[in-house]
């Protein structure tokens, strides 16, 4: 049952309704845990641990981080008419993109393919995409931890994406690469969460200010 505190649109302190609280709990532990079996397949590769391999394809984080990606981009839907318009179905398309591309590897296709850094090749989306995260965070409501939360997204993607670009030199992996990697992955999935926590709290606070009033009626006054 949502708590009554869901439904105040005055509450205007830094923090998360019961229910996204909870839900970035359950985040944040499965997140952790997928850091540390991943972590421990770094230092001793099991058979038994390879879906869990941080740096691999179709396993459980790279699952982790298609999903979170899908219900972002599900939980702009509710913004279109309300605050964001147009700009909310053009960030949840790359979104679903971005979600498809980490479950059935796009990038690592068409880097094999042309041979040239996927970064590189991804540039324009980039660009794209950078434009369209100004124009959602300039329409997120003011009030509550949504701004918040968008923009540690964003910087965890930005960062994630830093740590891959300069993983590989010319002859291979850096000797720090396997550090780097982790620190990557963790960043993309933590940017992930904070923005599906970012987009469900603007939705509800969208709602909220944009439901019907049912202030009760005032009484009747009695004909003398």
């Amino acid at each position: 049952m949502p708590e009554p505190e869901d439904f105040d649109p005055t509450r205007t302190e830094p923090r998360l309704p019961a229910r996204l609280r909870r839900l970035a709990v359950a985040l944040a532990v499965a997140i952790g845990l997928l850091g540390v079996v991943g972590t421990i397949f770094v230092i001793e590769p099991a058979s038994w641990l390879e879906r869990f391999d941080l740096d691999g394809e179709r396993t459980v984080p790279a699952a982790l981080s298609s999903l979170l990606l899908a219900a972002s981009a599900a939980a702009l839907l509710p913004l279109v008419r309300r605050r964001v318009g147009i700009a909310a179905i053009l960030f949840a398309a790359l979104l679903t993109f971005a979600a498809l591309d980490e479950a059935v590897e796009i990038h690592e296709r068409i880097e094999g393919d042309v041979d040239r850094d996927w970064q590189l090749l991804y540039l324009p989306g980039f660009a794209a995409t950078a434009a369209l995260w100004l124009v959602v965070l300039g329409r997120l409501p003011q009030e509550g931890p949504s701004r918040l939360l968008f923009v540690g997204s964003g910087a965890a993607w930005v960062a994630a994406q830093l740590l891959e670009a300069v993983q590989w030199d010319d002859e291979g992996p850096r000797p720090a690469y396997s550090a780097m990697m982790v620190s990557e992955e963790m960043l993309e999935m933590a940017g992930s969460a904070a923005l599906l926590l970012a987009l469900l709290e603007a939705g509800i606070r969208a709602r909220q200010t944009t439901a019907p009033s049912h202030a009760p009626l005032p009484p009747r006054r009695r004909r003398l």
